[in-house]
């Protein structure tokens, strides 16, 4: 049995987990567990590829040089693939159809995992911009001075980097966090497709954890002069964040995408 790969990716606070959690319930499937790492994240087990915390951590990775992978040499595209299989290969359950590295970075990857893994498919998942910069900054103590324009501003570069290179990416698959916390399991049915494979009943409790973020982005917008700004930094980057999909106006009353991940050409 040759098996098949699955990254999934996306910006920290987007749903990676928990669609990397669906995927592992289905018994032809195996992901990293129990490892000890940060959410049993592949960019953590190994020591070819920066992990997001060299390159600035969450809500900064994505502006740095070396966050955006291309294609190497067969030569050196050898070595990284033995190297990243040394390394993970032990951790994933030996007869499994798919084995699954979840990783933020992927989500800029794509063109270097499909040199490596050409037998891989790519899944981003994605989530308002809003959600996750604020999401983000909760996540730690040392993440609540970052700036909300400065967050959002990471998202769409991020967005805006992989838009540049979806042409390149067949195996290219997107899981929309708010249309499956809303839309149930059934959403990932073009997921296991692509990955051969057919959904079956999951126990993952699924919820929609954007409420909270939008509440507390009410309750900023109460609080904060029409002036302040914000809210003149949040409309520079309005018209950017509709082309990938997505409104910062109204946040409050909807967080799902309003359009396509990729601006129409």
């Amino acid at each position: 049995m040759t098996p098949r790969y699955a990254f999934i990716g996306g910006l920290h606070r987007s749903g990676t987990s928990l669609v990397t959690r669906c995927l592992a319930e289905h018994s032809a499937v195996t992901s990293f567990a129990h490892t000890g790492v940060w959410e049993d994240e592949g960019q953590h087990l190994q020591d070819v590829l920066l992990p997001a915390r060299l390159m600035g951590g969450p809500g900064r990775f994505a502006r740095h040089p070396s966050a955006r992978c291309e294609t190497v040499s067969d030569e050196r595209a050898q070595w990284l693939r033995a190297s990243l299989l040394a390394a993970w290969g032990p951790l994933w359950r030996a007869d499994a159809e798919v084995r699954v590295a979840k990783s933020p970075p992927n989500l800029l990857r794509g063109r270097l995992l499909a040199q490596l893994f050409p037998e891989s498919v790519l899944i981003v998942v994605r989530r308002h911009p809003l959600a996750v910069s604020l999401a983000t900054r909760a996540m730690a103590r040392r993440f609540r001075s970052f700036g909300l324009v400065d967050l959002v501003e990471h998202w769409v570069i991020a967005h805006e980097t992989l838009a540049d290179q979806a042409a390149s990416l067949p195996n290219l698959r997107f899981v929309e966090h708010g249309t499956l916390v809303s839309g149930g399991h059934a959403t990932l049915d073009p997921v296991f497709t692509s990955l051969g494979l057919t959904r079956k009943s999951s126990t993952i409790v699924l919820t929609d954890t954007d409420a909270k973020y939008r509440a507390e982005f009410g309750e900023l917008r109460s609080s904060l002069g029409a002036k302040d700004p914000l809210w003149a930094g949040l409309a520079d980057l309005s018209a950017r964040v509709e082309r990938l999909g997505y409104n910062l106006r109204g946040f409050e009353r909807e967080s799902n995408p309003t359009g396509p991940p990729f601006p129409v050409r």
